[in-house]
This record gives C-alpha cells, sequence and structure tokens, in this order.
C-alpha cells in the first residue's frame, strides 16, 4: 500500500536542508501549478525525490550563472548545494529561505 508521505506531493522547505547545506543533482526543471492558484517553475534533485523545488528569479539567475547556461532544462544533470539564508523575504517578511550556490 503506498504510503501518504509518496502520495501527496509536498515540496523540499527550510527543515528539510541541514545546517551548511546539502550538494544536490538536478534531475528534472518544469513548471507546475502551485495549490493556491498559479504556477512556478519547479527543480527536482536526486536528493528529494517527489519533493520539488518551487523557484523565483532570484534562484533562477543564481543558477543561469552558476552554470553558465539560460535554457533551465540544460541544468539537469548539474550538481548545487542548497542551504538557508536566514534574509530571504515573503510579502516584506523576513522568514528565511532555500538558496542555491556552488557545490561545496
Amino acid at each position: 500500500m503506498p504510503k501518504v508521505s509518496e502520495t501527496f506531493q509536498s515540496f523540499i522547505n527550510k527543515n528539510d536542508i541541514p545546517a551548511g547545506g546539502v550538494n544536490v543533482e538536478i534531475v528534472a526543471v518544469y513548471e507546475e501549478a502551485m495549490p493556491r492558484g498559479g504556477a512556478k517553475f519547479v527543480m527536482e534533485f536526486a536528493e528529494f525525490p517527489r519533493k520539488p523545488l518551487p523557484f523565483g528569479k532570484q534562484v533562477a539567475m543564481t543558477c543561469a550563472e552558476l552554470f553558465a547556461e539560460d535554457e533551465m532544462t540544460l541544468w539537469v544533470g548539474k550538481s548545487c548545494n542548497l542551504y538557508i539564508d536566514s534574509n530571504v523575504k515573503f510579502d516584506d517578511e523576513r522568514v528565511g529561505g532555500i538558496r542555491i550556490r556552488s557545490k561545496q
């Protein structure tokens, strides 16, 4: 019988990321409908099956620079490091969030 945690997709959140960050490999980049409406681009990682990371302009720009590639589908197979940045804001409130940097 399937497990609830494997059946209902959830997204990576800052509680999934260990202190100091975690190296990951990108296995997919695509657009997905969000639970509260609209759509966002998301990345899936080999290390977090079925838990994609929705991302916005800042993460996209970082990846484009990091991988020297503007075409997002060509990020598949690339490795990077996910880490927590306590300065990430949501609706002008500092809440902390996930950022991407070079593999550590």
